[in-house]
């Protein structure tokens, strides 16, 4: 099977799934992508070694978040970045907040508010039961990650979130869990998380902000929306808090698995024939047993543009003392309260070369032949990247 299963399945089956169904112009482009990526669509660049004239030609990515070729150097990018900013010593958390799936069909029809407001209460959520003096008493640093699928592709919205067990209070001091296995009440983080979703949610339907068609269309009456909104207030709401990280750098690796995932990666895919793909999954129903599963290759297009995000949808974000705007001014506050020595990105202000050679021990620029130094030759884009 080709080195790139997940182009080759949208090579054969996306034509045919646009001509029977409707796509939005994000689907279109990350689709667009994926059958152009590493092809030559978008450009190339060759190297040419000046002593033994060998000749390397590298077709170029096409970039798309949704592409699972072209995530890799994006990981240890974002590992590296995200590592300078820890805390010598500090606890992490791994917390992961996941929507009844009752409201799959409002995720389906308006992605935009409803994965916006996902994000939004579960940081508002944590923020507000850590805040607590029983509990920190103060507010972490975290990141949140959002993801849209479950192991068989369909959509499962959830968010994993990494937690500081420490946090800020008044700027003056640093107040960290009194223990390092335990950051506050899973069923009190559930209830807040319930509670600000659905306040959210029908601020939402107030501002006529969501759309209703299709499997959602039953709630744009008045009493199957109430009736929706009972059955979500009196339903446990699924939050998960795992225990502590061994190390600060396991904690950020942990967390990369998740923010540069897509929907399913090449080495899931067991084959392609010119019906059906096979794919590798979890079943976490069943104790988290191994299985295949086989789609058609219709399918298998709809349930992967299924978690397409809308155009500038940023589905990893930042909160509490990481927030983007006080993110220096805390950290540095932080370090001068604990001691914490202040960690530099290793890969800032380096070149691609140098980048890649650092994370990966691979020179780009070297000849594999005589290891001289060879020459860099771009050609112009082919179109347009996405």
């Amino acid at each position: 099977m080709t080195d790139y299963p997940i182009r080759k399945i949208f090579q054969d089956f996306y034509p045919s799934y646009r001509e029977h169904h409707p796509v939005t112009p994000e689907q279109e482009s990350a689709a667009q992508c994926i059958m152009g990526c590493k092809t030559g669509k978008f450009g190339y660049s060759m190297s040419i070694c000046p002593d033994c004239g060998h000749v390397q030609i590298h077709n170029a990515s096409c970039g798309n978040r949704n592409c699972p070729n072209c995530q890799g150097t994006k990981a240890e990018e974002w590992i590296a970045a995200r590592s300078s900013e820890l805390i010598e010593g500090l606890s992490y958390f791994h917390v992961i907040a996941t929507t009844p799936h009752e409201l799959n069909p409002l995720f389906l029809n308006n992605p935009a508010p409803m994965y916006k407001l996902l994000m939004q209460s579960i940081g508002a959520a944590l923020a507000e039961v850590s805040s607590r003096k029983e509990n920190l008493g103060a507010v972490p640093g975290f990141v949140s990650v959002l993801h849209t699928w479950g192991q068989n592709l369909e959509l499962h919205p959830h968010v994993h979130l990494l937690v500081s067990g420490g946090g800020l209070v008044n700027s003056r001091f640093f107040k960290t869990v009194k223990n390092r296995r335990f950051l506050c009440p899973v069923k009190h983080l559930a209830g807040a998380f319930r509670e600000k979703f659905l306040e959210g949610l029908k601020r939402l339907r107030e501002q006529n902000s969501l759309a209703f068609s299709g499997s959602a269309s039953v709630y744009q009456g008045y009493y199957p929306w109430q009736e929706l909104l009972t059955k979500l207030y009196h339903l446990t709401w699924n939050v998960y808090l795992k225990e502590t990280f061994n190390g600060n750098g396991n904690a950020i690796r942990y967390l990369s698995r998740y923010a540069y995932r897509t929907a399913i990666s090449n080495s899931r895919i067991l084959s392609v024939n010119e019906r059906d793909v096979v794919i590798r999954w979890k079943d976490y129903r069943d104790e988290g047993k191994e299985k295949s599963l086989s789609l058609s290759g219709e399918e298998f297009i709809r349930r992967f543009l299924m978690h397409i995000l809308p155009k500038h949808f940023s589905r990893i974000r930042y909160g509490g003392y990481l927030s983007n705007s006080t993110k220096k001014k805390c950290l540095l506050q932080i370090r001068r309260l604990t001691g914490s020595p202040h960690r530099e990105n290793p890969l800032a202000g380096l070149s691609v070369r140098d980048r890649l050679k650092k994370l990966f021990d691979v020179d780009i620029c070297q000849c594999p032949s005589c290891h001289s130094i060879m020459h860099q030759y771009r050609s112009p884009r082919c179109s347009r990247r996405c």
